[in-house]
């Protein structure tokens, strides 16, 4: 008895001669490629129905439905006879195979996965592997940084070692497990808790100002650099954040407007209607058609500049 893939056979292997000797298409082959017409004396065997018997073999029934014999050279009734055989033949042998290709495949699957999985594991190490010595050869950039997830420090909470937490505005990385507050030997502060600028509008030079106050002087914006700045910006306590920009050209002219509409008519204007002398200081103001009193007229320079004029030798001439 011999062992295979499909099954255990009963029989010795067979020579090629006992093959020849019980398979009729392989003697029908060779008389036809000796050019052997067919004949009632030299016809091939029969070759009955194939079936599987259910124990993993093949069996075949004898058949007597042989094509009669034809005139010389005229095979076609041996031709068809063939072609139905082979298609009976194939019809039984093709789901067999497939049943046993089905279960054996199962098997070989089951032994073969977890060899691809190893392999897979490989292929990614080998793949991280190459990517790292391309960032060493400077081929590829290095992946990014990734930093643990940052969240608000809680009390009654324990925090593991390389945790990050906020607190007081300020963040934190636990040296080890803990569940103290921020700010002792538990925690690395990574970031204190910052101070935002203050806009404070223009200079005054009569303001008190502090550190990180912004203000606007002479068309350019300064920020304080400590509390208590001298004047801005010639004491050297200011940082310039941004300088006053040139003046641009000028803009091409817009085309004339309409016409508004006509105003109503105003009042008509007030005329002097008197004059109020103030003879001890020689001043007089003229008094409106209204009631209103207008500005003082000084004439006291003037009348001295007459009687000079008046007294003077050159003043008949």
């Amino acid at each position: 008895m011999r062992a295979s893939l499909f099954g255990n056979w009963s029989e010795p292997p067979l020579s090629p001669q006992e093959i020849e000797a019980r398979d009729p298409l392989v003697r029908w082959r060779k008389r036809r490629a000796q050019g052997e017409p067919p004949s009632p004396e030299a016809k091939p065997e029969t070759v009955g129905r194939t079936y599987d018997d259910g124990n993993g073999l093949i069996t075949t029934e004898p058949r007597d439905d042989e094509p009669a014999s034809t005139a010389e050279g005229d095979s076609s009734a041996w031709e068809k006879w063939v072609h139905e055989t082979l298609d009976n033949e194939r019809a039984v042998m093709i789901p067999w195979f497939e049943k046993m290709l089905g279960k054996f495949g199962d098997e070989l699957l089951d032994l073969i996965e977890p060899q691809l999985k190893k392999i897979g594991a490989l292929e990614l190490k080998l793949a991280k592997l190459d990517g790292a010595v391309d960032v060493l050869r400077g081929k590829e950039p290095p992946p990014p940084a990734k930093f643990p997830k940052v969240e608000a420090w809680e009390d009654d909470v324990v925090y593991h070692e390389g945790d990050v937490v906020v607190f007081a505005g300020a963040t934190y990385q636990a040296r080890r497990d803990t569940a103290k507050t921020p700010g002792n030997a538990d925690w690395t502060c990574l970031a204190t808790a910052g101070r935002s600028v203050n806009i404070c509008g223009t200079y005054d030079s009569s303001t008190e100002y502090n550190l990180f106050d912004v203000v606007a002087c002479g068309g350019s914006s300064f920020i304080a650099l400590k509390d208590s700045p001298g004047p801005c910006p010639s004491s050297g306590d200011w940082q310039l954040l941004a300088g006053r920009g040139s003046r641009g050209p000028a803009g091409a002219r817009g085309e004339r407007g309409f016409a508004g509409p006509r105003g109503d008519v105003g009042e008509a204007a007030h005329r002097i209607k008197a004059w109020h002398v103030d003879h001890a200081r020689y001043v007089i103001q003229p008094i409106m058609t209204n009631g209103e009193v207008g500005p003082e007229l000084q004439l006291r320079e003037l009348f001295r500049q007459f009687l000079n004029d008046v007294q003077s030798p050159n003043a008949n001439r």
